[in-house]
């Protein structure tokens, strides 16, 4: 990956993912400010390590959250679900820690990494000594039990004024869960009343010269303020939640999805699309209705959510649409956003959107190649590129059946027409090749009725053509649009030369044993798993066939190989 071809990244705390060429992530980093933490990565001393993981990336990705705690936090459980190959062996087996509220008749609070016991959790804190500090100001200022077992009479807590005594009914249940009520309004963040509680106390040490309990007491009120930064990664839910949000940019929009689950986000998706009224409505009917929606959808209001809730149930789904104006899931909302707002317009596809006269920029951008070798094989291969972007898995392979020569015209008309069938074509369709191949893809589009715009490059001199232009179009060799076209031809024809490949090597195989009589599927493993290659299987002499086939079948094999 070369730093001209990062995308725009913001100067916001995050989590970046670089990606190899098939889209899996590779490593997984966090950053207070991303755009810097990324550029670090092409400047200055770096290691061995590095220069690997930059040459294997090939696309970045990125979220954005509210501060770098969450970035922490959001890192950590995406390296444990995702285990990339640069970062797993260090970080896979990091946990953090909770502040947990027991169930019991006298509940109790402590730190735990283990969420194994009934009660509620809060958190997950990355700094120990921040998740002492608080525990230290909530204990010292409600004085709550700490015993693991309730004891029958008070212990030494009480006696050294650590404890209220609940055991020996010294203070009544009422009184004792009002206090973990307030509790937990502290540990939501609320935490103007005890701070102020705290700070009298602090000033009252000072005044008294007993400065290393009023040390003590500006720690507690330190961790209380951090409190405040709260950590909207973590929330707790029994139920998967998509967060929903887009932003309006002149004429098009930008949306920004956010996969919650088990109250940690998973990933984001991002789409941007033509400005229309009633977006969301629209948007959400087309997105679900290839894609399975979770229990809860956290977005802005719209007009459809009461039908599009009882199109659900009709199906045997209870999907809750839910539009928050507080708590813990507007900040969701507002997060997605965010992240709406990163979404840019690559301007690579803007300049190509201007030498094309498109309407739009082509967010999606489809290419084709053909491969043959001769007469056989022939093969063709379409590419899938959405914000210039490679997307694997949209890629397609034909085998090309509907002719008889090497007649690419022919192959191109026919790989086209079939990709399109049952699919409407994307922004721009790319033609490898010159305008022969352009318009016998035209012809392939037209059986359809689409009147997609489509482009040809030609190898040779790296070309742009058109229809309707006998002469290509100029253009600069090192315009970023040209740079884009030519990255997405070259993926292409990598994708046709692999599956010709494929093709070409399972055909010989095919010739030579898949037409022997008793030569089933099973006994064709055999052999591949004794002697790994179609070659070390011709190599093999007949003693060795038939020790693992058997005598008749072994020398029958062994004759009808050196027979093809």
């Amino acid at each position: 990956m070369k730093k001209e071809e990062l995308p725009d990244i913001p100067q916001k705390p995050g989590v970046y993912q670089y990606k190899n060429s098939s889209e899996e992530i590779i490593y997984i980093g966090k950053a207070k400010q991303l755009r810097a933490r990324v550029a670090s990565y092409f400047t200055g001393v770096r290691t061995r390590k590095t220069l690997r993981l930059i040459h294997e990336a090939k696309t970045l990705t990125y979220i954005v959250t509210r501060n770098e705690t969450e970035a922490l936090i959001l890192e950590n459980t995406l390296i444990n679900e995702h285990k990339p190959k640069y970062n797993i062996q260090l970080r896979e087996n990091k946990r953090y820690s909770y502040i947990t509220i027991t169930q019991e008749l006298f509940p109790r609070v402590f730190s735990t990494r283990n969420k194994r016991q009934k009660g509620e959790y809060y958190g997950p804190y990355t700094d120990a000594k921040k998740r002492y500090a608080i525990l230290q100001a909530i204990h010292k200022a409600f004085k709550l039990r700490t015993c693991k077992t309730l004891p029958k009479t008070v212990c030494l807590q009480y006696y050294i004024g650590n404890c209220t005594g609940p055991c020996e009914g010294h203070e009544t249940k009422e009184e004792y869960n009002k206090k973990i009520a307030y509790v937990r309004e502290i540990l939501r963040g609320k935490t103007s009343a005890i701070r102020e509680k705290l700070t009298q106390e602090m000033l009252h040490a000072s005044a008294q010269e007993r400065y290393e309990e009023a040390a003590r007491l500006r720690d507690s009120i330190h961790a209380l303020e951090t409190l405040k930064e709260k950590q909207t990664i973590i929330q707790e839910t029994t139920h998967d939640q998509h967060v929903i949000s887009y932003v309006k940019d002149q004429e098009e929009a930008h949306i920004a999805i956010i996969h919650v689950r088990s109250g940690i986000i998973r990933k984001k998706e991002e789409y941007t699309t033509a400005w229309q009224e009633e977006l969301l409505d629209e948007f959400i009917r087309e997105y679900y209705n290839v894609t399975t929606p979770p229990k809860e959808i956290i977005l802005p209001p719209i007009e459809y959510a009461e039908a599009f809730m009882q199109a659900q149930k009709q199906q045997g789904r209870t999907v809750q649409l839910t539009h928050p104006q507080k708590g813990i899931k507007k900040e969701l909302l507002e997060l997605a956003t965010q992240n709406a707002l990163q979404i840019r317009i690559p301007k690579e596809l803007e300049t190509l959107q201007q030498l094309l006269h498109l309407s739009t920029p082509p967010y999606k951008i489809d290419c084709f190649d053909i491969s043959n070798h001769g007469d056989e094989h022939i093969v063709a291969a379409c590419v899938r590129y959405e914000q210039a972007k490679p997307q694997p898995n949209k890629y397609r392979t034909f085998i090309i059946r509907g002719q008889t020569g090497a007649d690419d015209y022919q192959a191109m008309q026919e790989a086209v027409k079939r990709r399109y069938a049952q699919e409407d074509p994307p922004e721009l369709i790319v033609i490898d090749g010159g305008k022969g191949q352009l318009t016998a893809a035209q012809e392939g589009l037209r059986i359809h009725g689409h009147n997609t715009p489509i482009i040809s490059l030609a190898k040779q001199e790296e070309e742009i053509y058109v229809p309707g232009r006998t002469r290509p179009l100029q253009t600069n060799k090192n315009s970023p649009e040209l740079l884009l076209l030519r990255k997405i031809r070259d993926a292409t024809h990598r994708q046709a030369i692999s599956f010709h490949r494929k093709r070409k090597r399972h055909s010989m195989t095919e010739s030579a044993l898949d037409h022997i009589p008793g030569i089933g599927e099973q006994r064709k493993q055999l052999l591949y798993k004794r002697f790994k290659t179609y070659q070390g299987i011709l190599e093999a002499t007949k003693e060795e066939l038939q020790e693992l086939l058997g005598e008749k079948t072994g020398q029958h094999v062994y004759t009808r190989l050196r027979l093809e």
